[in-house]
């Protein structure tokens, strides 16, 4: 972007490494200057050198390419690892059988948190855990597989076609506060 400094930072504010994930901050004369009315939003996202701070999670390559992993928010912390639900998402949606897909973290005692994935079929398709699984194991690491399925007509979406996260944990949540 012209006239605009780009930085990824960790949550100390260091400049991240090439190849390493971190958030991603904009600086420049068209970046927002802060929250009508909102001192503590505003506080929250521009730090003292007057970086934005995107939520959004990205690495460069060498050649000073940006790749996006996601949002911050939607981080799954588990067993002390970074694991992204983009990068996953992005792997079921290459399964021939999935129309849709979302993955949210969910707490969980050993691990901190663990992926759950949403997963809508093709119109007409069937798919089962075990040939998902087979999917994922080909294309990641074990530590990023999730650690559940749940099958849906559709996702939860805003009228502006984002999916609801945090609707789809809560109701993963209420399903295994109700499971004998």
């Amino acid at each position: 972007m012209m006239h605009t400094e780009v930085r990824l930072a960790d949550a100390e504010g260091r400049e991240v490494a090439v190849g390493e994930v971190g958030e991603m901050l904009f600086r420049g004369p068209h970046v927002c200057l802060g929250y009508w009315n909102n001192p503590e939003a505003t506080a929250a996202a521009l730090d003292t050198e007057g970086f934005f701070h995107s939520g959004d999670l990205a690495r460069r390559d060498a050649e000073g390419f940006f790749y996006v992993a996601g949002r911050e928010k939607d981080m799954i912390i588990s067993g002390g690892v970074n694991v992204y639900p983009a990068e996953i998402e992005a792997e079921l949606l290459l399964h021939p059988g999935v129309a849709d897909a979302a993955v949210v973290g969910v707490p969980e005692t050993t691990w901190g948190e663990v992926g759950i994935a949403f997963v809508v079929p093709v119109a007409g398709g069937e798919l089962d855990v075990a040939d998902l699984t087979a999917h994922l194991e080909a294309r990641l690491a074990r530590y990023k597989l999730p650690k559940g399925f749940r099958f849906l007509t559709e996702l939860p979406r805003t009228a502006y076609g984002k999916v609801v996260k945090g609707e789809l944990r809560a109701r993963f949540l209420a399903e295994s506060e109700t499971a004998p």
